[in-house]
Order: C-alpha cells, then structure tokens, then sequence
C-alpha cells in the first residue's frame, strides 16, 4: 500500500483544532511547549481558547497550522504511520518539508512566523487584491487575465485549486477590469477572497526578496520522502536541500498549481490528510471516489488509520 500524506495551508484553522490529540498525545503536547518556547505565544490559549477572528490573523494562523500539522505528523510516526511521498497545499508546503526531514521544527516556525511578518506588512502599502473565479477551465481563464490585464498589476493567476476553481490576484485596477469581463459570463463568478492566502504572483516579488534571505539561513537537509511540488513545467519531485529551498521560497511569488499535486497522488493507495479540517480530503475524495483518504483531527481518526495500514514502515508495507 502506498501512502501519501497532505499538509493544509490556510482557511482550515479552526478553534479547537488538535484539542482531542493535544489531551492524549505526549508529543503533542510537547511541540505546542515546543513552539511557544521558540516564539513566546500561548499555542493552548491561541488554539483552544481563543477566537476565529484571533486565530485566523495571518501571524496566528500560519505557525499555529505549522504547529498542529508537525505534532500530528509525529503521531502517526510514533504509531507506524509513515508516507512514501508528502505534499503541502499553500503554507502547507513548509509543514510538509518538515515532515520530509528537510528542516527542523523551530526552523519551520522561524521561517512562517518571519513570512507572515513581512506579507502582514507588506499588504499595508499594497495596491492589490485577491479573489475567487469560479466556472471556467485553465486556459479560459489564463486568457480572461490576458484581456483584462493592460499592466505589471495584473490580473494574474496565483492558485489552480480545482479545474474550474482558481484564485486570482491583481492591482485594484486589474481587479476592476477582470469584474466587468466577468459579469459579461453567464455562469462565471468573482468573488473576494482572503489576502492571506497569497497573491502567488509578481506582486509578491518585495515579500519573496527579503523571505529568501531568511530561507537561506534554515539548515535545509536532503529530504527522508519524496515532497511532490508543483511547478509551472509540471510536477516535480523534490528531494535535495536546494531545490527544497526554491520550492519553498518560489510558492511565495510563483503561482500554485495544486491541480497538477491532485493528479500525481493518483498513484497511491491511501491519501491522509495531516489536520486541521477535512478541506483537502473532500476535495480528494471527489476526484478519487475508490480511494482510502482519510483527515486526522483526532484520536479516531488515527485508530481508523490503524485498521488500515497496521504499525509497518513504508519498506515493509512495499514487501508485502
């Protein structure tokens, strides 16, 4: 059985989120002590108690979705529970490096909290906008930006999230443009979308410059299992310290082509979703109806897991 596991980005916080692991699981428990030595917050307070307001500000919602994907990842670890290849969606992509063995665990949060600082600042000045375009296919919308876009504004596609969902970014004037072709198109919406997503663009080349110096200074280690990444030439399969680190840093201002990262798990047999939320997973299950793809949120859910694939490494569970 081939397993791959998927790391959420952000939209899938939640308060509460990990509160079931957190009261039953010792390592759990030891990476939110972990992460709140390394940057002085109350990850119980932040993620238990606080409010969906508090918890979804970018310079939250980024370490806090580091936090709990990291200790849930060492969970399953500690139960048998190990993957043949890992992905992230958006901010997930750090989480999964992590899990890969590329980075360290406060190097992880380091890198977020620092990201988070800079994009948080960087939208104060910025002239731009994201939102949501729904009902048409790749090209169609590749050639929608084209029209509408008369400057380095944009529009630009900044995520590729399902065949007939993609997120676009753009000056406020590109932005302005683009809505009126769009109420132009029976059954095509724009709707807005949250800034902290990502504008995965040029817009982002001022955050992507100053991120970069600090991604150079993570001891970035040759990767334990595959990271599938997704590219403008295709999918790749990451695996050395330097292509993790332009992986990493080019999601910042590079667009996200998640739909190609659905398509390479076709090849694997069980998909898990590392928490928080169920967001990939129905996703997943929907362009894979005959796969096992299950979320981890709680301690059922890794006793599900149990019954599926027992406590065996990768190299046995190939074996047999």
């Amino acid at each position: 059985m081939k397993i791959a596991m998927v790391f959420p980005g952000y939209g899938s916080q939640y308060v509460g989120m990990a509160k079931d692991l957190y009261d039953h699981y010792r390592v759990v428990q030891e990476h939110f002590e972990e992460a709140a030595n390394c940057l002085n917050e109350n990850f119980v307070k932040l993620c238990f108690a606080s409010s969906d307001a508090e918890l979804g500000r970018m310079q939250n919602a980024y370490v806090a979705l580091m936090l709990v994907g990291a200790a849930t990842f060492q969970v399953l670890k500690e139960e048998g529970i190990e993957p043949d290849a890992v992905a992230g969606y958006n901010q997930g992509i750090l989480t999964a490096c992590h899990a890969a063995g590329g980075m360290s665990f406060p190097d992880g949060l380091y890198l977020r909290s620092k990201y988070a600082a800079i994009y948080s600042e960087e939208l104060k000045s910025m002239d731009a906008q994201l939102a949501c375009l729904t009902g048409l296919e790749n090209g169609d919308v590749e050639a929608l930006c084209d029209r509408a876009r008369t400057d380095e504004g944009g529009p630009f596609v900044a995520i590729y999230y399902e065949d007939t969902v993609h997120y676009i970014s753009g000056s406020n004037d590109a932005m302005a443009r683009l809505r009126e072709l769009v109420e132009q198109m029976p059954g095509v919406e724009l709707s807005a979308a949250p800034p902290e997503l990502g504008m995965h663009s040029s817009l982002m080349n001022g955050v992507y410059n100053v991120s970069k110096m600090y991604m150079e200074k993570v001891d970035c280690k040759i990767l334990q299992i595959p990271l599938l990444c997704g590219t403008y030439v295709g999918i790749d399969t990451v695996s050395s310290c330097e292509t993790v680190k332009a992986c990493v840093a080019g999601h910042i201002k590079e667009p996200i082509y998640w739909t190609r990262i659905v398509r390479a798990l076709e090849p694997y047999d069980l998909i898990i979703e590392i928490g928080p939320g169920t967001t990939l997973s129905k996703q997943l299950k929907q362009v894979y109806p005959d796969k096992k793809i299950v979320a981890v949120n709680e301690r059922a859910d890794i006793e599900v897991l149990k019954e599926l694939v027992g406590t065996t490494t990768p190299q046995e569970r190939d074996d047999g």
